[in-house]
């Protein structure tokens, strides 16, 4: 399983929660409650499963912080109050307690405020899911852009159909489920490499450029960075313990 994100979609919501503390310092202090005993988010590090850890993302990212941020009121097109809410994601991986097949799980909030949370591969599946900016990944990875099957659903088709017949175009078999895990690492950093090549010539901001951040985990080692961008002397940077 490989996936590819950006700072863009993990990060998009930047409010006034306390004092307004990003995202991913909430995410460091969620770390620090998954692992402290007594806390009502705690896990049991010894049974827990990773749809729990997303259930307990979900809990505090979104029931308990978002909540009290959104929705916001607009008008829609016949001046009527709507509520919006802007679009907020998270990526949740690894391996369940004593468990030998890794997972991945997602938690997001759409413009409406519709919540999902659920698995990304089922048990066993590999494959590439990409979040951020998904465009130039999408259309190497799958064949063809996100916006086709946008077109196709704006010219009459059922959502349902369009994707069916674009998914069974064939896509490029980028990812083998035995593939070296340096083949994983080096695959992620193309992905990437590739997108921020992309973002960088279309209008807007270079939402994706390096320095890019790979870490893996695998069933023996856990989590461990591949490469990380350091904001001071790497001598300074001590080893992070994660859950």
């Amino acid at each position: 399983m490989i996936s590819v994100g950006s700072s863009h979609w993990l990060g998009y919501v930047r409010t006034r929660w306390d004092r307004g503390r990003s995202i991913t310092t909430h995410a460091k202090d969620l770390r620090r409650k998954l692992a402290t005993a007594g806390d009502p988010l705690s896990i049991d590090k010894d049974a827990y499963t990773v749809e729990e850890v997303a259930e307990r993302v979900q809990r505090y990212f979104v029931d308990d912080l978002y909540k009290t941020e959104w929705p916001r009121v607009s008008k829609d097109s016949d001046g009527n109050d709507v509520n919006t809410y802007a679009s907020m994601g998270f990526l949740v991986a690894g391996y369940s307690a004593n468990a030998s097949e890794g997972e991945v799980w997602r938690v997001e909030v759409d413009p409406v405020g519709h919540i999902e949370r659920m698995p990304v591969f089922k048990v066993g599946e590999s494959g590439v899911d990409i979040k951020g900016q998904p465009e130039a990944v999408h259309r190497l990875a799958f064949g063809w852009s996100p916006r086709i099957l946008e077109g196709l659903v704006a010219s009459g088709i059922p959502v349902a159909d369009a994707r069916q017949f674009l998914m069974a175009q064939g896509a490029a078999q980028l990812v083998q489920p035995s593939m070296p895990l340096q083949d994983a690492v080096d695959l992620v950093n193309y992905l990437c490499e590739v997108t921020a090549g992309f973002v960088r010539f279309i209008p807007g901001g270079p939402t994706v450029h390096p320095p890019i951040d790979i870490a893996t985990i695998n069933f023996h080692e856990g989590f461990r960075w591949v490469q990380r961008k350091h904001y001071y002397s790497p001598a300074l940077n001590l080893p992070i313990t994660c859950v």
